[in-house]
C-alpha cells in the first residue's frame, strides 16, 4: 500500500472510531431506554466494537483492491477483481453477522449501526485530514489551497 493510502485509510479510520465513539456515548447516556426496549448495554457495546472492527477491516481490503486494481493498467481485469473482491467481502460480512447473531452476546443491530461507519469516515476524513495536517506542519492557518501548493510545487498564481 502507498504512503498516500496509508495516511487515507488512517485519516478514514479516525473518522469511523470517531462515529462509534459518539455512537458508544449516546448507547451509555441512554442504556435505561436500551434497557426498556430489550438491549442490554454489554452487547450493544461489543456490536459497536465488532462492527468498527470490520469496517476497518473491510476499508484495508477495498483499498488494496482499489491499488491492486490500478497497477494492473487493465480495465477489464480491473473490473472482474474488483466485483469478485466486492462480492467476497459482502459474502464474508454476512456469514460474520450471522455467527455473531447466534451468539446473543453481540448485538446486530449495534453492528450493524456500526458498520455505516465507513460512509462517516469518509465524510469525516477531509476534517481530520485538515486537522492531522495542522499538527504535521505546526501551522495555524494552513489552508487546502497551501496543501496543493505544496503538494505539486505550484506558486500559488493559480488560486485565483
Amino acid at each position: 500500500m502507498t504512503k498516500e493510502t496509508r495516511r487515507l485509510v488512517a485519516e478514514m479510520s479516525v473518522g469511523m472510531s470517531l462515529y462509534v465513539l459518539a455512537l458508544a456515548l449516546l448507547a451509555v447516556i441512554f442504556r435505561s431506554i436500551l434497557a426498556a426496549a430489550g438491549f442490554s448495554l454489554y452487547p450493544v457495546l461489543l456490536g459497536l466494537a465488532a462492527g468498527l472492527a470490520a469496517s476497518v477491516i473491510m476499508l484495508v481490503h477495498m483499498s488494496l483492491v482499489a491499488e491492486k486494481a490500478l497497477d494492473s493498467r487493465d480495465e477489464a481485469y480491473a473490473n472482474r477483481i474488483t466485483v469478485i473482491h466486492s462480492v467476497v467481502r459482502k459474502v464474508v460480512l454476512v456469514a460474520i453477522l450471522f455467527l455473531l447473531g447466534a451468539s446473543r452476546k453481540v448485538d446486530i443491530v449495534a453492528m450493524a449501526l456500526a458498520l455505516f461507519g465507513l460512509k462517516a469516515g469518509a465524510f469525516l476524513q477531509p476534517a481530520v485530514h485538515r486537522v492531522f495536517a495542522r499538527f504535521r506542519r505546526n501551522a495555524k492557518e494552513y489552508t487546502i489551497s497551501q496543501e496543493r501548493r505544496e503538494a505539486y510545487e505550484d506558486d500559488g498564481a493559480s488560486d485565483d
